[in-house]
């Protein structure tokens, strides 16, 4: 007498339940992963926009170039929303007819220097001055470059 047994039941292995098993959660694992990287690249690089955002937008005021003390000043107003801070002369980037300009210090509007810890308020005119002498008697192109992406730039007329 013979017994008959099936295909299945003799091949050896796992089960197609334990197989479904596995890859799902194999599936979600990697569905959380993908999920998580995502997450925390997106948050990185919004923080990141965040940060470079302007704080404040300035402008290049009339005179716009002029020179006190032996020093050619930049005259700036803060028009907010925020104040600005100083942050030192090495923060703020002058550039006149594409040639960068070294900044010495900055003044507030009665040329009193202002300290790296200062805020400049909404409203307020301060001055960048430079440690390169600028010639006044032709046109200029200027742009200002400072702290949080602030940036000015007009044209200047003697």
């Amino acid at each position: 007498m013979a017994i008959s047994v099936s295909k299945s039941a003799v091949r050896p292995g796992l089960s197609r339940v334990a197989i479904v098993a596995v890859l799902l959660v194999l599936g979600v694992v990697a569905a959380s992963m993908v999920f998580f990287l995502t997450r925390g690249a997106l948050l990185h690089f919004v923080g990141l926009a965040e940060s470079r955002t302007p704080r404040a937008t300035i402008e290049i005021i009339p005179p716009g170039l002029n020179e006190s003390g032996g020093s050619v000043k930049i005259y700036l107003r803060n028009l907010g929303p925020d104040a600005l801070p100083v942050e030192g002369p090495e923060a703020w980037t002058v550039v006149i007819d594409g040639e960068i300009y070294s900044v010495s210090r900055l003044e507030d509007s009665s040329e009193t220097p202002l300290s790296n810890t200062d805020l400049i308020e909404v409203g307020e005119i301060f001055l960048v001055v430079l440690n390169s002498p600028v010639d006044l008697s032709v046109p200029h192109d200027i742009a200002v470059y400072g702290p949080y992406s602030t940036r000015a730039r007009a044209g200047y007329s003697p």
